[in-house]
């Protein structure tokens, strides 16, 4: 008698199925977050909306918390600005009580709370990032142990390296080549955390950041700098930018640039900065 044994299949098909396709899946989501971003660069406001809330929904699915926060919090930016302030604001402090606590946010919620003449709010606010500064939890612990070395021991290059963080790819190549035809080394990063990688373990000369980047917004890439003492030139860029994280990212040091970017204005500017 035959064995049918044979012909089964092998026992890692279930699993290789599922994981395919929930690696579709993500790549779904992230194409969505990504055109949601763009939605809200662009005051698309209710398409980043519908696109955000989509995306959030399949990172629910696949149970990735942090990006399904991430996107959240952008969401809630689109409802804020289109007039749902009490709705976006609840989505904030959800956010907050589930333990999200990244300076973009918090600062979106005191400068809530500040016209409001919430006193008792703002600070509450506060406290909770000098509590998350403290403790080194959260936000301020997502890269502790990743080593950055000491610029004694960085090769030497014979020119700049500049870092280019940007949620979309058209800008990341053409800044990118543009800044190549200039003389420049350049690396790229499609998201806060890669960025923030890049930051720690390459020590660029400058740093391009983007505002609205999954996972980790441009000013939170910003201020994990700053906390970390990394004084590197920044230049924050954005279609739309918000009033609020230009002003901050500019108390933190960094200097704005509007998008669509005048490359002329822009390599002058990496001049400038490059030579303080």
């Amino acid at each position: 008698m035959q064995d049918d044994s044979q012909n089964d299949p092998p026992r890692s098909v279930p699993h290789d199925i599922f994981a395919h396709k929930a690696d579709s899946f993500r790549r779904r989501a992230e194409d969505i977050e990504r055109r949601g971003l763009q939605h809200l660069e662009r005051g698309l406001l209710m398409s980043a909306v519908e696109a955000l809330r989509e995306a959030i929904e399949i990172y629910e699915g696949l149970r990735d918390t942090s990006r399904a926060e991430s996107a959240e919090q952008y969401m809630a930016l689109a409802m804020y600005e289109q007039g749902e302030v009490e709705e976006a604001v609840q989505i904030w402090e959800d956010l907050i009580a589930r333990g999200w606590d990244r300076p973009t946010t918090l600062n979106f919620l005191v400068r809530h709370y500040e016209e409001l003449g919430d006193a008792q709010a703002v600070e509450r606010i506060f406290q909770k990032l000098e509590r998350s500064k403290r403790d080194g939890s959260g936000f301020f612990s997502d890269f502790e142990g990743v080593e950055r070395p000491a610029s004694a021991s960085l090769e030497r290059r014979d020119s700049a390296t500049l870092l280019v963080a940007d949620n979309d790819p058209a800008v990341r190549n053409v800044l990118g080549k543009i800044l190549e035809y200039s003389g420049y080394n350049v690396i790229t990063a499609e998201d806060g955390e890669a960025a923030l990688a890049a930051i720690f373990q390459g020590a660029p000369d400058l740093v391009f950041l983007d505002i609205y980047m999954p996972r980790l917004s441009g000013l939170d890439v910003l201020y994990r700098m700053r906390a970390e003492g990394i004084n590197t030139p920044v230049i924050v860029i954005s279609g739309r930018p918000h009033a609020t994280m230009v002003q901050d990212s500019k108390v933190l040091g960094a200097r704005f640039a509007a998008k669509p970017l005048d490359f002329e204005k822009i390599t002058e500017m990496v001049t400038d900065l490059l030579s303080e």
